[in-house]
């Protein structure tokens, strides 16, 4: 007679494992493009169960990893429980930007989880993709918590941030908070020593409406770091007000006026104020400016035009 096979809640597994010598890369083949990287990986995982009732314990650890689009991890440690219903990650310990990052959440196979993240003490000057020129300062902490139920993603975020600086321009302490509640976002930035504020609502499968202001706000210094070469003699305060609508999934075409008043600049001994609100408008794919005039001891000079976003520039002055 042929040997009956056992059903799947007979056979009971009892498996310890372990990898030597192996590294990210060898699991680049079922990774995502964003997770694959390079570095060395150590897991260790126990078994018990039965087929139909299994349960996986262990760990996963690394000296470190990079990646081509997330800052260097470094003594990466992940602990992982799952079982066929779910995976869970009680602890998640990193360096990031010398910073401590913690983590863990849940996922559901069948849909569905949670995720808590935390990092303290990261140095913003070291945030990739910002341009050296603007030299970003400042320290922040960080958390964020999100959750998917049916298909639908909420969750919050917070940034505070300390002794904050761009362009060698002090900014004091900022806030910035997130929620999202599956399509429709909500954002809040606050600067209050540099009187800079920020709010952004909307859906992101449509448009973000914002609106900025900044009173009496210093940016020659940030103007010097930019272009040192044009306006290395500039001093220059404003107050602005800035209106958008931006859709979320194509900023080049976002619309908007940016109104500034009032102006003051000097430059080479001279002071020159505006004479009526100055105003940009961005239209997609054009930034217009419509009304420019300042007066000072010399005159008056005013100035229109537009310039779009393949660089061509027309206008008068």
């Amino acid at each position: 007679d042929p040997p009956a096979v056992p059903p799947v809640q007979a056979i009971n597994v009892d498996l310890n494992a372990k990898t030597e010598g192996a590294s990210l890369e060898d699991a680049a083949p079922w990774l995502p493009p964003a997770l694959k990287g390079s570095g060395p990986v150590n897991a260790t995982a126990q078994v018990k169960g039965t087929l139909a009732a299994w349960r996986a314990r262990g760990n996963i650890a690394s000296s470190g990893l990079t990646w081509p689009s997330v800052p260097p991890a470094r003594d990466l440690s992940i602990d992982f429980d799952a079982t066929p219903e779910r995976i869970e990650v009680p602890a998640l310990r990193a360096t990031m930007l010398d910073a401590p990052l913690t983590a863990k959440g849940s996922w559901r196979w069948a849909g569905g989880g949670d995720v808590e993240a935390a990092a303290s003490g990261v140095d913003l000057s070291r945030l990739p993709g910002l341009p050296e020129k603007l030299r970003v300062e400042g320290r922040a902490r960080v958390s964020v918590g999100a959750g998917v139920r049916d298909g639908r993603v909420t969750g919050s975020g917070r940034v505070s941030a300390e002794r904050l600086g761009l362009g060698g321009q002090a900014l004091g302490p900022g806030t910035a908070d997130v929620t999202l509640h599956d399509s429709a976002v909500k954002g809040d930035l606050k600067l209050p020593e540099a009187r800079i504020a920020a709010t952004a609502e909307g859906r992101l499968d449509g448009v973000i409406n914002a609106r900025a202001t900044a009173t009496d706000f210093e940016i020659g210094p940030v103007l010097k770091q930019l272009r040192p070469d044009v306006f290395g003699d500039v001093t220059e305060r404003i107050t602005a007000v800035a209106t958008l609508d931006v859709p979320a999934r194509d900023p080049r075409a976002t619309k908007g006026l940016l109104r500034l008043e009032p102006v003051l600049l000097e430059t080479a001994g001279e002071r020159w104020e505006n004479r009526g609100p100055i105003l940009v408008r961005r239209e997609p794919g054009r930034v217009t400016v419509e009304q420019l005039e300042l007066a000072g001891r010399l005159g008056t000079a005013s100035a229109a035009g537009w310039a779009d976003d393949n660089g061509t520039i027309e206008g008068s002055v």
